[in-house]
């Protein structure tokens, strides 16, 4: 039996022990020569270890629900997809030209104030840093190819039934699995998991702005809408920004505890605990059911969007190589990092002095221009 700040560990390489706040026990390479065999040693890991997992029901299914109603309050307002990689790359690009968008950026800046005042992300990662290079050049090279990600093809996509967002996400899960056990191996617990129902304490304000704004958008003319606009999208990604904290989307371990699905199937060391967390699946329930029903309505009832005059939304129903294969990098980048676009713009409203952290969004931009350079220099040749 292994006590709550033991670990085992089987494998060639040799290892440390090291421990981290809230009891948790982390292995790290334990020699400099070591650490530039991260990727034999990681693979060598038979078992890793923490010491509690919590499937947090209630805030999971809180933060979705905050989610859900961020993705329907953007359609109905703007008549968008709220697609977090789209934002970064539109915010990204234009502010290389010199014409910034307002909207995709005031969200992107909500989103960075509802880390750095809302709540304070709960951020620790171990893993070297070139897993962070890594992961950001796979998610930032696959969102662009994919032309979406968690959020815009995950959240929105499925709730409007987009047979490429379903493509798109049932690839990069799968992916993400994969790649979740192919660095890592199959994790374990030192508890079995435990079941969490408490209620997150989520400032009022930031559930009844959103609402007030969305009264607003009725109400305020369009000649007049400008303005509006950045503000209320800055409200809207505030509260899509608390919806991933709430929900957990920004605790990298979290998310690589739900793609680490195949434990289940491993025969678990003497005292140790498969360490999957589906806490992620009522992230995705909640996140999704509302607006399979919003949408449509939306779309029903309104004619075109409240702040401007056409939809602007997906049409392209094809599910083609350059989706298939932006979504297995997306996947990669997804399993090996634990973070994705959305919860990254979070984490570094506190984290981004840390290495990991900064070298996990340059990375991602790297990624994201190299695929738009492709891109240009293609449709170039093409003329």
């Amino acid at each position: 039996m292994h006590s709550p700040q033991s670990i085992s560990v089987w494998g060639r390489s040799r290892f440390g022990m090291k421990s981290w706040p809230r009891g948790k026990t982390e292995l790290y390479l334990s020699s400099e020569r070591d650490r530039y065999k991260w990727r034999r040693a990681l693979r060598d890991l038979d078992c890793k270890t923490h010491t509690l997992c919590m499937i947090t029901v209630a805030a999971s299914t809180v933060g979705g629900l905050m989610l859900a109603a961020s993705v329907a309050f953007f359609t109905s307002v703007y008549g968008r997809v709220l697609g977090v990689s789209g934002m970064i790359k539109r915010t990204f690009t234009s502010l290389l030209e010199g014409k910034l968008d307002t909207i995709s950026a005031y969200f992107l800046a909500g989103m960075f104030v509802a880390g750095r005042f809302i709540s304070s992300p709960d951020f620790s990662q171990s893993h070297p840093v070139s897993l962070a290079v890594l992961g950001g050049l796979l998610t930032g090279a696959g969102a662009t190819l994919a032309n979406g990600c968690t959020s815009g093809h995950g959240l929105c996509g499925l709730s409007r039934l987009s047979p490429r967002s379903i493509a798109a996400v049932g690839t990069l899960m799968l992916s993400g699995i994969v790649g979740n056990y192919l660095f890592f191996g199959p994790r374990f617990n030192q508890e079995p998991p435990t079941l969490d129902f408490s209620l997150p304490d989520v400032p009022t304000a930031v559930l009844i702005v959103p609402a007030m704004l969305f009264v607003g958008a009725l109400l305020v003319p369009r000649q007049i809408s400008t303005k509006f606009n950045a503000v209320s999208s800055f409200a809207v990604g505030i509260t899509f920004g608390t919806g991933l904290l709430v929900s957990g989307m920004t605790t990298p371990s979290k998310i690589q505890d739900f793609l680490s699905l195949p434990s289940v199937f491993f025969k678990a060391p003497d005292g140790l605990h498969s360490s999957f967390d589906p806490s992620l699946m009522f992230v995705l329930g909640a996140g999704l059911l509302p607006n399979l029903f919003i949408y449509p309505l939306i779309r029903r009832v309104q004619e075109k969007p409240l702040s401007t005059d056409d939809w602007a939304l997906p049409q392209n129903t094809l599910i083609d190589k350059r989706l298939i294969l932006g979504s297995s990098l997306f996947g990669l980048g997804f399993g090996i990092g634990g973070i994705c676009p959305g919860p990254f713009a979070v984490i570094a409203s506190h984290s981004l002095s840390q290495a990991w952290v900064l070298s996990y969004g340059i990375a991602y931009l790297v990624g994201l221009s190299a695929v738009k350079h492709f891109d240009e220099r293609t449709q170039r040749k093409l003329k």
